[in-house]
């Protein structure tokens, strides 16, 4: 008896599972959003869409869609530093020694979604090293939090930047992708 109920039992799992693998049609993409900055209107806190802010106050992507799968590229970029520490063997009197060299390397990360190209920048060399370029965050957005209908953010460099909004629908055999920019003027 308890062998038919275990078959049985697997048998409507299997079901389930395969019936859940059905192609079901990708509803389509939304990339609308805003950028909103907290402002104080007649002495109250409100928030108004901005196409200008400063990389003092932050101000919040909002998203205005339904899509699952969000992310943002801000156009912002960002000065990072990564160490590079390398060992030095040599014999002195016969004697093992050891010297420990620490590089330090400055470099940029793009949150420019259409650039999107090496901007590593050496401090030591004035050449562009391509081994320490694979290991370098060079480009990337930002994710907005599953579930999550804004991300705040603080801008760091100034000028008038493209951000980028990503939206994705997704099955386990098609995929809708909408892509939508703004541009802000950072002061």
């Amino acid at each position: 008896m308890k062998q038919i109920i275990l078959k049985n039992s697997i048998l409507l799992i299997g079901l389930f599972l395969l019936s859940a693998c059905v192609d079901v049609n990708v509803p389509a993409a939304d990339a609308s959003f805003e950028i909103q900055k907290d402002t104080i209107i007649d002495g109250k806190k409100a928030r108004v869409q901005v196409t200008q802010t400063d990389t003092i106050n932050p101000i919040y992507f909002v998203y205005k869609g339904v899509s699952t799968f969000n992310c943002v590229w801000p156009g912002d970029k960002v000065k990072s530093k990564a160490s590079i520490v390398s060992l030095d063997t040599t014999y002195v009197n016969g004697k093992r020694v050891i010297k420990k060299k620490t590089t330090v390397l400055n470099y940029y990360i793009s949150q420019d979604y259409d650039t999107r190209k090496s901007s590593l920048l050496l401090s030591v060399y004035p050449k562009k090293d391509t081994t320490i370029t694979q290991f370098a965050l060079e480009y990337q957005g930002v994710a907005i939090p599953f579930g999550s209908a804004e991300i705040k953010y603080t801008f760091k460099s100034k000028g008038n930047l493209t951000v980028t909004w990503i939206s994705r629908n997704s099955s386990y055999k098609n995929t809708d992708e909408q892509i939508s920019q703004k541009i802000i003027q950072v002061k």
